[in-house]
């Protein structure tokens, strides 16, 4: 049976990656104060410009992330790197073996929000 992955991780490896360093993303203002750990059941409003030049506004939350890594660790995901097709398979496997930089967890936001990477 699979290990369950903590809500914290999944934030903590993503929105601690300082993936939204790119103009594609507008800026990210969880509603918790961030001197604290996120709490359970977190949702983030991610405003993301989806590449045919509207700024979107996407409900993030925990399990959306996790679909959009499963979806990544499968290869059922469009032109996702090999980098963050590891990553994912790491992370669903032990949060603690990944390792997410700014570039992997980018991606993953893009298949949260847009559905595949948009932007290479």
């Amino acid at each position: 049976m699979p290990r369950e992955i903590a809500q914290q991780d999944t934030y903590d490896h993503i929105f601690g990656s300082s993936f939204n360093m790119y103009g594609w993303w507008g800026p990210i203002r969880p509603d918790w104060d961030q001197r604290y750990d996120a709490p359970h059941g977190w949702s983030v409003l991610v405003p993301v410009w989806d590449g045919k030049h509207r700024l979107r506004t996407v409900l993030v939350t925990h399990s959306v992330i996790l679909a959009a890594m499963r979806k990544i660790a499968k290869g059922s995901a469009k032109y996702t790197t090999r980098e963050v097709v590891q990553a994912c398979q790491d992370f669903l496997h032990d949060p603690e073996d990944a390792d997410f930089d700014a570039n992997t967890a980018d991606e993953v936001m893009q298949v949260a929000t847009l559905g595949e990477v948009v932007y290479c």
